[in-house]
């Protein structure tokens, strides 16, 4: 009976009543008003989707809670001996098995816990997003941005967040003179008479090389690599060398050694294997996995689409900008392009090959 329960599952309470007048039996709450009084029904499955919800009406359960210690030092005046929380499904469980005495202990609370639990959620304040009718309009206006181009970030933005996406500005250079076109990201910061000033955050055309990229410094070689074929010019290397199943790859700087060495296999569905040198071992997809993030590695020939892959040439002076869901999967190749890719493949390994034997 102990379940794992949702937070935001329904929860109910359940009272054992021993004042003056009561039979001392279980009783179900149906609702609490605010000065922390309750109304009880009889905890059967026809009752259960009246009763009180615990978890979204706090103050009341505050209010009962305050009564009871206040009143716990006469039980005759509280009436209440015995207080229990539950899901609701719990709740409909123990219906059917009578209300067991075990089980239902597991789900006794203690009122002064409770309680002060409650006041320490309340002593920690929650975030409130900003008022977003207190924008500045006037220096919105000077900015240049406008307010339909804004309403879509709007809500994120309130969080403390900046847009998602580039919104159009025209910032004035100076006040009632020539204006700029220009992109970039904004966000709200609250001023001191209570109003939204809008911030922006200029989009730059030319990245700053120089500074940490996830904790990471770029060395000169990457920022010349960068500047020049916008990559870092490294090459796929096994780990730390290795030629066991399983080596993970990665980039490294170019090397004379033999784990940086591929050679490329077509295959009769006119996609390509890639086999290592040193290890004599294929790039293979870990675990098959075809998510984003999917890490690769070396291993032993498999008859699998987890080791075959398509040359693509890439024009580095392409806008690389279409959308993945928009992208439509690419035709088979013909029976000519198929002989056309072979024939490539075969002159880049013979190429490796020459390339390798004047290494020796």
């Amino acid at each position: 009976m102990d379940e794992k329960v949702k937070n935001d599952e329904k929860k109910v309470m359940l009272v054992r009543q021993t004042g003056e007048g009561q039979d001392g039996r279980l009783k179900a709450v149906g609702s609490i008003d605010e000065d922390g009084n309750i109304e009880t029904l009889d905890p059967t499955a026809a009752n259960v989707a009246k009763l009180f919800d615990v978890n979204t009406n706090q103050p009341a359960l505050e209010a009962f809670f305050t009564k009871f210690m206040e009143q716990s030092q006469d039980p005759v005046k509280t009436g209440i001996s015995e207080i229990f929380i539950m899901a609701e499904s719990v709740l409909n469980k123990l219906i059917r098995i009578d209300l067991d005495p075990q089980l239902l202990e597991n789900y006794r609370v203690d009122p002064a816990e409770e309680l002060a639990k409650m006041e320490q959620q309340i002593a920690v304040p929650r975030f409130e997003p900003m008022d977003i009718s207190k924008i500045d309009m006037a220096g919105m206006e000077r900015m240049g941005i406008r307010m339909e181009d804004l309403e879509p970030h709007l809500k994120v933005m309130s969080y403390g967040h900046k847009s998602h996406g580039l919104i159009e500005m025209r910032p004035e250079m100076e006040p009632g003179g020539m204006r700029v076109t220009t992109k970039g990201r904004v966000s709200l910061e609250e001023q001191a008479d209570g109003t939204l000033k809008v911030v922006p955050h200029y989009y730059r055309e030319k990245c700053d090389l120089d500074a940490p990229f996830h904790n990471v410094l770029l060395d000169d070689e990457a920022k010349r690599n960068i500047v020049e074929t916008r990559h870092a010019g490294k090459v796929i290397d096994l780990a730390l060398g290795g030629v066991v199943e399983g080596t993970w790859l990665h980039q490294w700087s170019r090397t004379n050694g033999w784990s940086q060495c591929w050679t490329l296999e077509p295959t009769r569905s006119g996609h390509t294997r890639i086999r290592n040198v040193l290890a004599d071992k294929y790039i293979d997809l870990v675990g098959m996995n075809t998510a984003n993030g999917a890490h690769a590695q070396i291993w032993t020939y498999v008859a699998g689409g987890n080791q075959e892959w398509d040359l693509v040439r890439i024009d580095p002076d392409a806008a690389q900008t279409a959308k993945r869901a928009e992208e439509k999967p690419d035709p088979q190749p013909t029976p000519s392009q198929r002989k056309h890719q072979n024939d490539l493949v075969r002159k880049l390994n013979n190429a490796g090959q020459g390339r390798a034997s004047r290494k020796d």
